[in-house]
C-alpha cells in the first residue's frame, strides 16, 4: 500500500495537536508540515517520514488530508497557494475560518469536484454528541443553553452555533436578543477583546439557542438541552450527561465521551464528520453580525 501524504500548515497550539494525532498512528505517511519558523529537514518517527519547510509550494504529490491551522488573517491567502500549487483531497480550515466574510465568499470560488473543503468545528465528530443526536430524531427540540463564567464567548461562539445547526438540522439562524453591556475585557489573545452578557438566537422551527457568559456564574460551563419529552443537561468537563424525564422527573445520569483534537484529527484520513465550507457561511454570517453589533471599529473581536 502507497503511503498516504498529509500536508499541516501552522504550527502553532492547534497545529502541533493535529500533528500529534497523527504521530499516533502505525501506519506508512508522509506529513509535510509548513511554519515560518522552520528551516529544511527530514525525520521519521516509526513509519512516519517528516518534512519541515517554511514555505507553501509545489510538492508534487497528492495530499490525502490537508489541514490549515494558521491565524484567520493569513488563511485565505494560504488557501489560494496550496488549492494553486497542489491537489487535496480534503482540506481542513481552523476557526473562525476567514477575518471577514467577503474572503469567505471568495474562498467559495475555490473549490472544486477534486477537493472537498471542511470546517473544524468538532462537536459534531464527537461519538457522544452523534449519539445524542440519533435520541433527538425522536423528540421535539425547543431549547439549547450554554452557560459558563469568563469562558470566551466570542472566541468560542462558532462551535455553539454550528452545535445548533447540527444538533437541530437546521441550517437558519437570527440573532433575535442580546444584552452584553459593552464593558469589554481583555481576550486571552493579546490585543483582542471580549465580554460579558447573553446572546439568543432562533432557527426556522423556533427552536432557541442561548449563549451565556456570566460574570456571577462560578460552576462549571454547562449545557442544557430541552425537548418535548426530557433534558438533558451535560457538563463536558466532568464527562457526564444527566438525563431528566420532564413529566416524571426521573433522572439517568451517564457517561459523556469528550474529544481531544489529538484524538480525532486522524480519523480524517477516512471519513470527515465536519461541516463543509458553504454551510458553515450561515454560522460565520451570524457570528459576524454579533461582532459587528458589540464592538466598535477601534476595537479587535477575538478572531485570530
Amino acid at each position: 500500500m502507497s503511503k498516504q501524504n498529509i500536508l499541516i500548515v501552522g504550527l502553532g497550539n492547534i497545529g502541533k495537536r493535529h500533528l500529534e494525532s497523527f504521530l499516533k498512528l502505525n501506519k506508512k505517511l508522509v506529513i509535510y508540515c509548513v511554519d515560518i519558523k522552520f528551516s529544511e529537514k527530514r525525520t521519521k518517527i516509526n513509519n512516519i517520514d517528516i518534512l519541515y519547510t517554511n514555505s507553501i509550494k509545489e510538492f508534487k504529490k497528492i495530499f490525502d488530508v490537508c489541514i490549515i491551522a494558521t491565524n484567520s488573517n493569513e488563511r485565505f491567502k494560504i488557501l489560494k497557494k496550496v488549492v494553486k500549487n497542489n491537489l487535496c483531497k480534503k482540506i481542513i480550515l481552523e476557526k473562525v475560518t476567514f477575518s471577514n466574510l467577503a474572503q469567505y465568499k471568495e474562498a467559495q470560488k475555490l473549490l472544486n469536484s477534486k477537493t472537498k473543503i471542511y470546517i473544524n468545528c468538532p462537536r459534531r465528530s464527537w461519538p457522544s454528541y452523534r449519539n445524542l443526536k440519533k435520541n433527538l430524531s425522536n423528540e421535539d427540540l425547543k431549547l439549547i443553553e450554554i452557560q459558563g463564567y469568563n469562558w470566551g464567548i466570542l472566541s468560542n461562539m462558532i462551535h455553539f452555533l454550528d452545535l445548533f445547526s447540527y444538533l437541530s438540522n437546521d441550517k437558519k439562524i437570527e440573532l433575535i436578543y442580546d444584552d452584553c453591556n459593552k464593558t469589554f475585557s481583555s481576550s486571552k489573545r493579546n490585543g483582542y477583546f471580549e465580554v460579558f452578557g447573553s446572546f439568543i438566537f432562533k432557527n426556522s422551527f423556533m427552536n432557541l439557542l442561548i449563549v451565556s457568559d456570566n460574570k456571577f456564574f462560578n460552576k462549571n460551563s454547562i449545557i442544557r438541552i430541552e425537548t418535548s419529552k426530557n433534558t438533558f443537561e451535560i457538563n463536558e468537563k466532568m464527562k457526564e450527561i444527566r438525563k431528566t424525564n420532564n413529566n416524571s422527573r426521573s433522572i439517568k445520569i451517564s457517561k459523556f465521551q469528550t474529544s481531544l483534537q489529538s484524538d480525532i484529527s486522524s480519523d480524517y484520513l477516512k471519513k470527515v464528520n465536519l461541516v463543509d465550507l458553504n454551510e458553515s457561511l450561515v454560522t460565520h454570517k451570524i457570528l459576524f453580525e454579533c461582532y459587528s453589533k458589540i464592538f466598535p471599529k477601534n476595537k479587535k473581536y477575538p478572531i485570530t
